[in-house]
């Protein structure tokens, strides 16, 4: 994992993920469900924000390598290799109306609609790769089990 993280890049990367996950709701909604009220109206609550962020394509290659190396089988890996192969073909692909604008910066203005936990999860993966060290549960509880411990105990 030590050979995933690349400073000044996959820290830019790091601090865009984490503003996005801060002003999640401040997103425009993508899509809603209906939901009760406590009168027993129905109400369209939303679930997913989309939010704009400005990507480089290095950034977007790195974000990818972290991705593949730690969660394979995700769909957010494959979604995101997507988007890298796009990018490389400038979204020919894509019609002009959902096409990311290139900024004279050479940085992408990239539109994207995920859940909160999604981002979370990306989140997590990052900080996993940048500290080196596994964040998820299943790898908390076999430390303490190699230590002789309960889950629980300290």
């Amino acid at each position: 994992m030590a050979g995933l993280w690349f400073k000044p890049v996959c820290d830019d990367l790091l601090g865009k993920i984490h503003r996005w996950w801060v002003n999640y709701e401040r997103g425009e909604i993508f899509s809603t469900r209906e939901w009760l009220d406590r009168e027993g109206n129905k109400v369209d609550k939303p679930t997913r924000y989309a939010y704009r962020i400005p990507f480089r394509p290095l950034e977007i290659q790195h974000l990818v390598s972290i991705l593949e190396a730690l969660a394979p089988t995700n769909s957010l890996t494959k979604d995101m290799k997507e988007l890298h192969e796009s990018m490389k073909h400038r979204f020919i692909n894509l019609n002009l109306k959902n096409r990311p604008r290139l900024l004279p910066t050479g940085v992408w203005m990239v539109t994207l609609a995920w859940y909160k936990a999604d981002i979370e999860e990306v989140l997590t993966l990052l900080l996993e790769a940048k500290s080196g060290k596994s964040q998820t549960i299943e790898s908390l509880a076999e430390r303490q089990k190699e230590q002789g411990k309960d889950l629980f105990e300290v």
